[in-house]
């Protein structure tokens, strides 16, 4: 990032192809809609733009960029009211255990939009690999507070899913 603040258009392009997959799945996964996930990417990649002049590298570039996505999610939640429903179809696959897989995989989705969206973000963002000290960085809360989002996260979905 430092060198594509320095003007280096070359440093955005590895940027951007190392992160770009990891960021859509991780907003997708927030938003359940692949056009509204890629329109906050977009998003979330014009203001790493805007922003490069001023970066300083305070956390991992990985980190800084899941934040501004973080944000977007939560501007996006608040101006449509956070309506999030359940309204993904389970596909109809062959076979008794991918029908199984699908299922319990399409619970899992859906309970997953009914966690509060703290929890919710907290849980994707260590799904997605983060140490809980930058899932705490990303949502700008403390660790402990991020662990606990995880947990709380965790037993609710154990308790509704019955596992």
């Amino acid at each position: 990032m430092l060198s594509y603040a320095k003007g280096d258009s070359f440093a955005f392009e590895v940027l951007y192809e190392r992160h770009k997959d990891a960021l859509f799945c991780y907003i997708n996964r927030s938003m359940r809609s692949p056009d509204v996930s890629e329109d906050l990417a977009h998003e979330s990649w014009l203001a790493v733009i805007k922003a490069a002049q001023s970066y300083q590298p305070t956390a991992k570039f990985r980190t800084y960029l899941f934040r501004i996505a973080h944000h977007k999610i939560v501007d996006f939640w608040r101006a449509s009211g956070d309506t999030r429903t359940d309204s993904e179809a389970v596909p109809v696959v062959n076979g008794t255990a991918a029908l199984e897989a699908e299922v319990l995989l399409s619970q899992l989705s859906a309970e997953l939009f009914r966690l509060p969206s703290e929890q919710q973000q907290a849980f994707i963002l260590q799904q997605e690999g983060f140490s809980l000290q930058e899932i705490a960085d990303i949502t700008l809360c403390e660790k402990e507070t991020a662990k606990s989002r995880i947990r709380y996260a965790k037993q609710q979905l154990r308790r509704r899913l019955k596992l």
